[in-house]
């Protein structure tokens, strides 16, 4: 099964492993309106993105890399883990739920209703019954392997 997560919709109905984009009007990286008031944080539990990171910082708090993610343009979700955070940008592929994972995946959203688009979220079975969890502006073509058959 795959789902976007809450603010994200599919690129392609018909072709899941596309991915998701965002559902909303993107951050400003402009530097005279960093729009930081605009978004906030929805924690993910045990969804883990492999790769993607463009910035990793050691030695912080929660809140720093909550921070540090709402006031990075380039910022699409951020992972923290015992004081470790990972910023993660657009695409996001190979999203999974992995019950062992134990971070926090932080996915930015932004507040309101800011878009023309309508909310939503896509599911799709796979046939082994696993889900898989795509978000970005495209997804990797190879699927990997699930623990879980849903996702929170």
């Amino acid at each position: 099964m795959c789902k976007c997560p809450s603010g994200y919709t599919l690129m392609d109905p018909h072709d899941v492993l596309k991915g998701c984009q965002q559902n909303f009007a993107p951050q400003s990286c402009d530097e005279a309106s960093a729009e930081t008031d605009l978004f906030y944080l929805q924690e993910m539990n045990n969804v883990y993105w492999q790769g993607s990171e463009y910035d990793k910082f050691q030695g912080v708090t929660e809140d720093w890399c909550r921070q540090t993610c709402l006031a990075d343009c380039y910022c699409t979700t951020a992972v923290f883990i015992n004081g470790n955070c990972s910023l993660k940008g657009a695409p996001l592929p190979n999203g999974r739920i992995e019950n062992s994972f134990m971070g926090k995946n932080l996915i930015k959203i932004r507040k309101g209703n800011s878009t023309s688009k309508s909310a939503g979220s896509a599911n799709t079975k796979r046939k082994d019954g696993s889900t898989l969890i795509v978000v970005g502006y495209q997804c990797s073509s190879v699927a990997w392997g699930f623990s879980t058959s849903s996702y929170h």
